[in-house]
């Protein structure tokens, strides 16, 4: 479930993408989303400070930042 915390990046991240990177990431299966973790995944990951944002990282329902992207990058997809 993702919540109104998270809602907020997603939809944060969706107003800054380029319609071709919606492009890209629709054309993307969900099984292949792990290929936006080293780029993009670092990108969310300094963005929002997940290192350091402890309750965004809660609101993943995750542990760690790594994992907390991925939730993010997937909610992305889901969303888009």
């Amino acid at each position: 479930m993702i919540t109104s915390f998270v809602a907020e990046v997603v939809a944060d991240i969706i107003e800054n993408l380029s319609d071709t990177a919606k492009a890209e990431i629709l054309s993307t299966a969900e099984e292949n989303l792990i290929q936006f973790h080293n780029n993009w995944g670092r990108d969310i990951r300094n963005r929002y400070n997940l290192w350091r944002n402890e309750e965004l990282v809660k609101a993943t329902g995750t542990e760690h930042p790594d994992d907390a992207s991925g939730v993010i990058i997937k909610a992305v997809w889901e969303a888009l």
